[in-house]
């Protein structure tokens, strides 16, 4: 098999997506934008329909709700723009280049290497494939840039890496 290669670059819009498809594939990052919004709702309908729910506008629980709905994506909209704007890595065209052994990532001001051995992880989602170096670490390729014959030929590549293939479907 012979090796290909991907080039990709990654926009401000690419990365605050990246950002918030993390966030939010965390169960309990669900679950808590759920469950504030059910709040925010429980509290704001019979108060403002003037059903006698309400003695006095509820504070407190307003400001658990709103901070459980609207402070997570704030912080990740906040956070991606400043690492973006910081970090030249994250905005420079990368190209990511496959064979049967490594994966060596380079843009402008870096290059990598990586045996397959070494790979944590690989994701494949609807809009990304993500290759894990670590539980916290990943480089991401956008699925525009990928054409589903190279995403077959990374399957096969790991195949017989069960780290790897037990996540990547």
């Amino acid at each position: 098999m012979e090796s290909f290669s991907i080039k990709t670059k990654l926009t401000f819009e690419d990365f605050r997506k990246l950002n918030f498809f993390l966030l939010y594939r965390k169960g309990i990052t669900r679950f808590a934008l759920i469950f504030g919004s059910m709040m925010l709702l429980i509290i704001f309908v019979p108060y403002l329909t003037s059903i006698p729910f309400w003695e006095e506008f509820p504070t407190f629980p307003f400001g658990i709700a709103f901070a459980m709905t609207f402070i997570p994506p704030y912080s990740i909209f906040r956070t991606a723009r400043k690492n973006y704007n910081t970090n030249k890595m994250i905005s420079e065209e990368i190209c990511y280049e496959f064979d049967k052994e490594t994966i060596s990532i380079s843009g402008d001001t870096f290059n990598s290497t990586m045996k397959w051995d070494q790979i944590f992880e690989i994701t494949l989602s609807k809009s990304w494939l993500l290759i894990w170096q670590n539980s916290q670490v990943a480089n991401a390729i956008p699925r525009r840039d990928i054409t589903n014959e190279q995403i077959e030929t990374i399957k096969d590549l790991v195949k017989n890496k069960n780290q790897i293939i037990k996540s990547f479907r």
